[in-house]
């Protein structure tokens, strides 16, 4: 009796850790679904997740994996940064411990372009004080994208559209210092597009002035001569099709005139004559000087 019921129990033992074992076993699943989508230029990412009470080390494995990935064993993560379109399938992640193990469905990896998105311009490096600054750049992206526009290290004298891009603003005699590392920058949500780092120098304005002369008119274009002379107009502009600025020079007589306090850059001058009757003669060939 006692034998048996030694025996008998020693049974009802390993029956009972049967069972426990087969339950611990029973446990193991891999979960969590690969993204089918990577992007050209963009880093993918994938780490199943395993359920089982004592996990196993570095007992994982792949087939069918994309030559431009990457996988760990210890934790079945695969990860990489295609550089070509293409669509990689049958893909498969397991774990096996040796007793038991578990899979993943197949999957496959579909890699597409990167949405088109470009920034693009030249900012200028230099701000006048006093002088309005405008840049904006220029954008190439997929029709009817989501543009959000961003700034970092914006000049405290500026201001910036986040809806455009444009920066902005007239700087004071106060702010007389060099703005480094601005980056402007545009995403679509998904990709982000950014100018090389610039900086502004804000610089005292170049004043200077324009010594101009000409041989008073005697004739009027007709060729009959010119009795009723007035005076001169000086128009004057940063542009040779806007000479939008005019300086009128009130005397017959006069043979030039001085244009004062002209800022920095290239400075183009026409002249006409008129009559006392109002009558505007002709306007002379343009001619330039550079304020530097």
């Amino acid at each position: 009796m006692q034998m048996l019921k030694a025996g008998g129990f020693a049974r009802t033992g390993l029956f009972f850790s049967t069972l426990f074992f087969a339950a611990q076993i029973g446990a193991m699943v891999l979960t969590d679904t690969p993204s089918p989508i990577a992007t050209i230029g963009q880093t993918y990412y994938f780490t199943p997740k395993m359920k089982y009470a004592n996990p196993c080390a570095s007992c994982f494995h792949v087939s069918g994996l994309p030559g431009w990935m990457r996988f760990n064993p210890k934790d079945g993560g695969i990860w990489g940064t295609p550089t070509a379109a293409g669509t990689w399938s049958n893909i498969t992640i397991s774990a096996w411990n040796g007793v038991d193990g578990a899979t993943l469905p197949p999957f496959k990896i579909t890699v597409k372009s990167a949405p088109l998105l470009r920034i693009a311009g030249s900012p200028a490096a230099t701000a006048a004080v006093s002088q309005y600054y405008y840049f904006k750049p220029t954008v190439t992206a997929a029709a009817n994208s989501k543009l959000t526009y961003k700034i970092s290290n914006r000049p405290a004298w500026a201001a910036f559209n986040a809806s455009t891009g444009a920066l902005y603003g007239t700087p004071a005699a106060a702010n007389v210092a060099t703005f480094a590392n601005v980056l402007i920058s545009v995403t679509n949500g998904s990709t982000t597009a950014g100018l090389p780092a610039f900086k502004i120098a804000v610089t005292r304005p170049v004043i200077g002035h324009a010594a101009l002369s000409w041989t008073k008119p005697t004739r009027n274009t007709d060729g009959t001569p010119l009795t009723n002379l007035a005076g001169f107009h000086v128009h004057y502009g940063l542009s040779v099709t806007a000479l939008n600025q005019v300086v009128t020079v009130a005397s017959p007589n006069a043979g030039g005139a001085s244009i004062e306090n002209l800022t920095g850059g290239k400075w183009y001058f026409a002249m006409s004559s008129y009559t006392n009757a109002g009558v505007e003669g002709v306007t002379s060939t343009p001619v330039s000087k550079t304020i530097q």
